[in-house]
């Protein structure tokens, strides 16, 4: 279960983030939504796929990371084995949030339950005056990113849906076992 809240240099004083890349971290994933603002960096080092909601008709664009649910194979021996790691996995256990009265303007939230947020080891949120620490103030910047690319992200897919640039394929991929 995902435990979202807004995050605070009272309530989260003291809050550590584990920066480290592990399976049990978070990062035994087989790929994450990706925008066409760093297509150039992730197919650098990953393929990128483009998933259709079949109920809403809309695009979005994966970074794979593996073949099946739980794969990453870039992650190898604790440490992320990739020259770039797309920006929503980068930004983990964080997220945008706005405030249910209207206003729109877009607020650092983080998942309490995500298992990065451990509070005991990793690299402190705020600094004891209660100031951003410089983690903090790169990751509210690669959140502003992914917020303003996402959003500016659907003339692009709807450019190529207008132009008929995708179609379906299936992957199959032997492995040296055979399978």
């Amino acid at each position: 279960m995902n435990k979202h809240v807004i995050l605070d240099n009272i309530t989260h004083r003291d809050l550590r983030v584990s920066i480290d890349a592990a399976a049990d971290l978070g990062d035994a994933v087989m790929g994450c939504l990706t925008v066409p603002s760093e297509f150039r960096q992730v197919q650098a080092h990953f393929p990128i796929v483009f998933r259709r909601d079949l109920e809403s008709d809309n695009f979005s664009a994966l970074a794979l990371f593996g073949f099946e649910n739980g794969e990453n194979l870039f992650l190898e021996d604790g440490r992320w084995d990739a020259g770039y790691k797309p920006l929503a996995h980068d930004i983990q256990p964080f997220l945008i949030g706005r405030i249910e009265s209207g206003d729109q303007i877009p607020q650092v939230h983080i998942d309490m339950d995500h298992p990065r947020t451990n509070g005991t080891h990793g690299v402190r949120l705020f600094d004891p005056e209660g100031a951003p620490t410089p983690y903090l103030e790169i990751i509210a910047e690669k959140l502003g990113a992914l917020d303003t690319a996402y959003r500016e992200s659907g003339a692009f897919f709807e450019a190529l849906k207008r132009y008929d640039l995708l179609e379906p394929f299936s992957l199959e991929v032997p492995l040296n076992d055979g399978s």
